[in-house]
């Protein structure tokens, strides 16, 4: 039996304290069901343009074709929906990450991690996921509003096992376990030595255990538009605090008893085949079927037969102590099936074109839908001219053979006695006239819907215009318009969902259950969790597509990897792993564990061993070859130097030589010479005195590195 969140309410003073009867219950969610949006009462507009909607989406005629006319629908609704899909399902079910649970503190980061990985895990992977997203989806896409139910599910598992060679004793121990009971035994006797060494035949037997184990399971799925009804009075699309909700189903006989319904009662309830047949009928049928042993003796088989119930869910004064409560009251027929005080109801609704301050919306498809209208009748005044300039009609007089006229083979003649009594009606072509507003029609429904062949990916002229920038800014906006429409989806659908679904699981789920986190098995307790109100939708939406995200993710990492070997502190290995886990998500991979390790499950890194000293030993190495190599550089610019001022004593002394002559020095050779010596002498004691200071240096630098 389905199981909704509930708590019971404080007892509140004031009221008159007296309980609504079952008659007066019933008649309440009658008359709230029959003033609801999307009642079955005559003239309900949201149950029409339900109606309209399918046929259009379907194509199906739209009641004035005219015999011999051109019947043809064109299908812009079904285009608008079908070509906006794969870009809706690519952002939506690329990824098993739908949402993000965003951490309250430094020290909820953890949990919020776990938190989110469980809950798209339950909702992609046990349940039908993608089928669920693209029902939901397309739903939105072609009816107002779109719903989707999520609700915690009791049952039990059933499972037989033997247990062979079994004493008294063991047989004891098994019923001891309350899953287990024994459905049947087979006895035989084997021969047991006793402690004396005599040997006894003891009996031993075979036994057939059921295990019946009792769990849950949160369960979601979309939820037919038309199974719906909402209160007259709401006016917005989501569903939080509603004060009225009806939701009618038909399940089959057996499904109500599977549900943990009474046998007996469930066959009193009307049968359902399309209409709902009265109470009194179905008592009489149940009367008649039933034996005088108990046994139904019908010859037809009623388990399948279907039931109308409905479950509403509504704010009511039940108790009578002057304060309405919210309850869910399950109806069949006149049977009251349930009535319990609830907290909260199990439904989300999705709008594609949300219109403000009103539940209803408007579908993604009535956006084209006059123009599939008007196409439709160019189309048809199209083919009903092409076919009258092909086939004219022939108009003839007395004197004509009929039969000839008729036949339509090529080549056949027409008998006629004046040829003047045989002629063909004049047709002008409109073909130059009509195709024009084909054209004006498909501007408008990409201006619309921001859908066209553009969108849906490049063609040979879109290739052959890659330098045109117009062309790639009509795309932008294409996708834009598309884009929206998915934050729309995203904003006010699955986040409320999602936070539904962790509230339910918050509430239900008690057992401690093992999950799969980035690669390791940890355990999962969600009646533990803390409620939760801030998500982040993780679609990839407003940022581009997947290449303008690759690539602007590409360029995060390069500048990462920039400060990380500049040293900087900007950088740690914990924003390097993140910049990986959304390279792996955008690349559609659902496991970034399988390929990244997350710093924070690694601990400190372990420090390097040396034990032989090898590293100190290079770095001694590496410090005696630069001070070499400096040792080498000091002495190539001393040498270089010398030569240098030794070149320019010599051309002085030539400069001398030249300006200077011998008649006009009264200075002898001898004393010239030995002038020129002197300065010689003093040049050599510098070259000296230089060498000897660097020899000095060298060997203390030598003796710095053998220690």
């Amino acid at each position: 039996m389905a199981k909704n969140n509930f708590r019971t309410r404080a007892t509140k003073k004031g009221g008159s304290g007296k309980q609504l009867d079952d008659s007066t219950l019933k008649a309440l969610c009658e008359s709230r069901k029959e003033s609801s949006m999307g009642s079955d009462r005559d003239g309900d507009d949201l149950s029409t343009r339900r109606e309209n909607n399918l046929k259009r989406y379907l194509g199906q005629p739209y009641g004035d074709e005219r015999k011999g006319q051109s019947r043809v629908v064109t299908r812009e609704c079904l285009e608008a929906v079908e070509w906006s899909l794969p870009s809706l399902m690519r952002i939506f079910a690329s990824s098993d990450v739908v949402v993000e649970f965003q951490p309250t503190g430094s020290a909820d980061e953890e949990a919020s991690k776990q938190e989110t990985a469980y809950v798209n895990h339950v909702y992609s992977k046990e349940n039908e996921g993608f089928d669920t997203t693209y029902t939901w989806i397309k739903s939105m896409l072609i009816n107002p509003v779109a719903y989707i139910k999520s609700y915690w599910e009791e049952g039990e598992t059933v499972t037989h096992e033997e247990y062979t060679g079994l004493f008294p004793a063991g047989i004891a121990e098994l019923e001891s376990d309350p899953e287990l009971e024994a459905v049947e035994a087979e006895e035989t006797t084997v021969p047991v030595e006793q402690p004396d060494g005599s040997v006894v035949d003891m009996p031993c037997y075979t036994v057939k255990f059921k295990r019946t184990q009792i769990g849950g399971k949160l369960i979601v799925h979309a939820v037919p538009p038309e199974e719906m009804n909402i209160s007259g009075q709401w006016a917005k699309v989501s569903l939080e605090g509603c004060d009225y909700i009806c939701h009618t189903t038909h399940p089959t006989r057996t499904e109500l008893i599977d549900r943990g319904y009474d046998k007996d009662l469930v066959y009193t309830l009307p049968t359902y085949n399309g209409k709902r047949i009265e109470q009194d009928e179905a008592e009489q049928r149940h009367d008649d079927t039933v034996g005088s042993d108990g046994e139904y003796d019908d010859a037809t088989d009623r388990s399948t037969e279907q039931v109308e119930v409905d479950e509403h869910y509504l704010w009511i004064d039940y108790d009578g102590d002057g304060a309405a409560e919210y309850r869910m009251v399950t109806i069949s027929g006149q049977e009251i099936l349930e009535n319990d005080e609830i907290e909260d109801h199990p439904f989300t609704a999705g709008c594609a074109v949300p219109v403000p301050f009103s539940h209803v919306g408007i579908a993604w498809q009535e956006l084209v839908e006059d123009l599939q209208k008007i196409k439709t009748t160019l189309t048809r005044q199209f083919l009903n001219n092409l076919y009258r300039v092909n086939n004219p009609r022939t108009v003839v007089g007395r004197g004509v053979n009929l039969a000839d006229v008729i036949n339509d083979l090529p080549n056949s003649p027409i008998r006629a006695k004046d040829i003047n009594q045989l002629r063909v009606e004049p047709t002008q072509s409109v073909v130059a006239n009509i195709a024009p507003a084909f054209g004006m029609i498909e501007d408008m429904k990409e201006k619309r819907t921001g859908v066209s062949k553009s969108t849906m990916g490049l063609d040979a002229d879109a290739l052959s215009r890659v330098g045109n920038g117009a062309f790639y800014a009509s795309l932008e906006q294409a996708n834009q318009r598309l884009e929206l429409l998915a934050r729309i989806i995203a904003e006010m659908s699955f986040k409320p969902l999602f936070l539904k679904i962790h509230k339910t699981l918050m509430m239900n789920q008690t057992n401690l259950k093992e999950f799969k986190l980035r690669g390791e098995w940890i355990p999962i307790k969600p009646d533990a969790w803390d409620e939760r109100s801030q998500m982040e939708v993780k679609v990839g939406l407003g940022t581009g597509n997947k290449q303008t995200q690759a690539a602007a993710l590409d360029k995060i990492m390069e500048v990462q990897g920039l400060l990380k070997k500049t040293g900087s502190r900007m950088v740690s290995d914990a924003n390097i792993f993140k910049s990986c886990e959304d390279l792996v998500l955008l690349a559609g991979k659902n496991n970034p564990g399988a390929y990244f390790t997350d710093p924070a499950t690694l601990g400190p890194a372990p420090p390097k061993q040396d034990p032989e000293g090898q590293v100190m030993k290079e770095l001694i190495k590496v410090e005696k070859a630069k001070m070499e190599l400096k040792a080498a550089q000091e002495k190539a610019e001393l040498m270089q130097k010398h030569q240098k001022e030794t070149g320019d004593l010599k051309m002085q002394i030539a400069e001398l030589q030249q300006d200077t002559s011998i008649e006009n020095r009264k200075l002898d050779q001898g004393d010239w010479k030995l002038e020129i010596d002197e300065f010689k002498a003093e040049t050599d004691a510098e070259i000296d005195a230089a060498r000897v200071l660097q020899d000095d240096e060298r060997l203390d630098q030598t003796q710095v590195g053998e220690s």
